[in-house]
């Protein structure tokens, strides 16, 4: 009896464990058939940052410093670019090292720090991220979740071709980072309807969104005076619109995105 009892007790445990660690799958975008383990955003992805993991907001490595990576890398990343699907991007990317690889995969504007809301006196530069875990020399597809800024970049019928990447390990810091790069080279689009955001109407590709009655050499005019007068915070812009010779004057508040309004009936929004 006692024995039937220790058996009830080891089976309801083993369901109990095999039902936290299932985890739920999203269909790759990069690859028909394959499916990717779902993206979230835990303590590793929240901490990954600049810093090379030496002190907050990256990892923290022991007392001794980070670990060196293998000669060859510590992981390898097969993803040029991704495509979302109802927010989630699909990244493919190898552990090489001799355990497993437990870090943050984050996608980022060029030259941003890629934190997520406001940072620095101007706007985190996050597009997407998500914690992973591969095993030793394995292969693995990683659900990538997008951030609302990196829904409306990546929602443009072209997409976002020129974003970054941070790859920050545990233990090891920081094993790929190309976001002090003037030009990313990872894309980012989206096979979801496309997402705007409040107060604009249309995208003119990238980071700049326009409203009613605007055009886009406008909008990417104004937004070229604001970021070169002001970086950040409020400020009033005249710009010229170079498609009609017209006069815009607009009073930009510093949100995320940056909105910028005015007469007669302007409205560019942006990030910067």
């Amino acid at each position: 009896m006692r024995r039937l009892v220790v058996l009830v007790v080891m089976c309801l445990f083993w369901v109990v464990a095999c039902g936290q660690s299932s985890v739920p799958h999203t269909p790759s975008s990069s690859r028909a058939g394959v499916q990717a383990t779902s993206a979230g955003c835990g303590t590793y992805c929240q901490q990954a940052s600049v810093p090379q993991g030496t002190e907050p907001p990256g990892y923290r490595c022991t007392h001794h410093g980070c670990l060196p990576c293998p000669a060859h890398a510590c992981i390898s990343l097969l993803s040029h670019g991704a495509v979302a699907i109802n927010g989630v991007a699909t990244v493919k990317m190898t552990c090489d090292l001799s355990s497993a690889c437990v870090g943050a995969f984050l996608i980022c504007l060029p030259q941003h720090v890629c934190n997520a809301g406001p940072s620095y006196g101007g706007d985190g530069g996050r597009l997407g991220a998500s914690d992973f875990v591969i095993p030793a020399k394995a292969t693995k597809y990683v659900g990538v979740s997008l951030t609302a800024m990196g829904s409306q970049v990546a929602s443009d019928p072209g997409g976002f071709k020129t974003a970054t990447v941070l790859v920050d390990m545990r233990d090891y810091g920081d094993v790929l980072n190309t976001t002090d790069a003037r030009r990313g080279t990872f894309s980012l689009a989206s096979a979801s309807r496309p997402v705007l955001p409040a107060g604009a109407k249309a995208s003119c590709g990238g980071v700049v969104f326009i409203g009613p009655n605007t055009n886009c050499s406008l909008a990417r005019k104004v937004m070229q005076i604001y970021v070169a007068r002001f970086g950040y915070g409020p400020g009033t812009v005249q710009a010229v619109d170079p498609s009609t010779g017209r006069t815009y004057v607009v009073r930009c508040t510093h949100l995320s995105p940056t909105v910028c309004t005015g007469k007669p009936h302007a409205v560019v929004e942006f990030y910067s």
